[in-house]
């Protein structure tokens, strides 16, 4: 699938101006490997089938939102543009799930 970012400065994760977004070096580093099998899947079937991303819909105040997890701590939140043909991930933000 494409993969866009709902905020662009979000897309230096995959540069080499990653410490801009002042995240742990192994987050970044996990986070362009996940990046990398969003972007070789074909669907939303195949997130599902990849137990490692621990694909999830999210509910509550996050409700149409799904994540992946980067590590135990820390996830990817995005959401899956309907109005894109093919359809398109939208990377919202790169998050620490206990702050």
């Amino acid at each position: 699938m494409k993969v866009r970012y709902e905020d662009e400065a979000l897309s230096l994760v995959e540069t080499n101006q990653a410490h801009r977004l002042r995240l742990p070096v192994q987050v970044v580093q996990a986070a362009r490997r996940k990046l990398r099998l969003l972007r070789e899947v074909a669907d939303e079937r195949d997130l599902h089938a990849m137990a490692s991303l621990h694909y999830e819909k999210l509910k509550g105040k996050m409700d149409g939102k799904r994540s992946i997890r980067i590590n135990t701590q820390w996830r990817i939140i995005l959401t899956i543009d309907q109005d894109c043909e093919p359809l398109e991930l939208v990377i919202l933000e790169i998050s620490n799930h206990y702050e």
